[in-house]
């Protein structure tokens, strides 16, 4: 599970991960205190925690770890469902938040309101369960999409009258088929967006020997357990298409056309330059 930061260090909104524990002890304080506005509240239920206290926390939390370096606290307090449903209803008041597309019927308040009746009763708390097929379908499924963008170019069929058209593959046919869809410009851009990720937030993130933090010194003390020799290190190919061969097997210099040809360099064709017109303004 992931826990959305607003506003933490250095003024930045970030992601950070919750520990399988935390995460348990956070549903068991929801549980009992069901916290109406903010999720630890300060001696005012009306408002936060305050600074002081979650640093005075921090600082009884490093002694009992016994850890030799400062702590500080990493965010700001954890903001409760009602916060959420709360700060929705401000942006909408003011305007700041805008529904276009299949939500474009959110732009009444009435209306607004009673999409969000349902989320008040429901309870804030995250379930996850074993997948039906296994980790390995999830990670074979999840994989496909690390380096790939949302829909790739020569699906795009056609842009007319503000419309997009694509081709999509529609697995709820008997057989699964290639279909054509059709939607607004605004509606296709919406869904696109659905799938740029937040700002602070990695796609691909390692834990473990492969952490960035301290990937080298790990490494480096596996390899003197394992009575591994250390790599030898390598230089980096100078040549850009050197590089791109080395990284993804494919060769620049091999024709595009034919597959078979070799493209060498004929003519360095300098950029075209002229001389900016000079105005007389006398």
């Amino acid at each position: 599970m992931v826990l959305h930061v607003a506003q933490g260090k250095g003024a930045r909104d970030r992601y950070v991960m919750l520990s399988p524990t935390l995460l348990q002890q956070l549903r068991a304080w929801w549980r009992v205190e069901r916290p109406a506005r903010w999720l630890f509240p300060g001696r005012n239920p009306e408002q936060p925690m305050q600074k002081g206290t979650v640093q005075w926390g921090c600082r009884l939390a490093r002694y009992r770890s016994r850890l030799g370096k400062p702590v500080t606290p990493p965010c700001s307090p954890v903001y409760s469902a009602a916060s959420f449903l709360r700060y929705l209803e401000e942006a909408f008041d003011s305007g700041r938040l805008r529904s276009g597309g299949a939500l474009s019927a959110l732009t009444e308040r009435r209306t607004f309101l009673a999409h969000l009746a349902p989320a008040r009763k429901t309870e804030w708390v995250v379930y996850a369960k074993p997948p039906f097929g296994g980790p390995q379908q999830v990670l074979d499924y999840v994989g496909r999409y690390t380096h790939r963008v949302a829909i790739s170019d020569d699906r795009l069929v056609a842009l007319e009258a503000g419309h997009v058209r694509f081709r999509y593959r529609n697995s709820r046919a008997q057989p699964p088929s290639v279909a054509t869809a059709t939607l607004s410009a605004s509606e296709f851009i919406r869904r696109f967006l659905l799938h740029v990720l937040p700002t602070g937030f990695h796609r691909i993130r390692h834990y473990g020997l492969f952490g960035n933090r301290h990937r080298t010194a790990k490494l480096a003390r596996c390899r003197q357990l394992l009575g591994m020799s250390p790599p030898r290190p390598t230089a980096a190919p100078s040549d850009y298409r050197d590089r791109h061969e080395a990284l993804s097997a494919e060769s620049l210099r091999t024709c595009p056309s034919c597959g078979d040809g070799h493209m060498t360099v004929v003519e360095a064709v300098r950029r075209a330059y002229t001389r900016p017109a000079l105005i007389d303004t006398s």
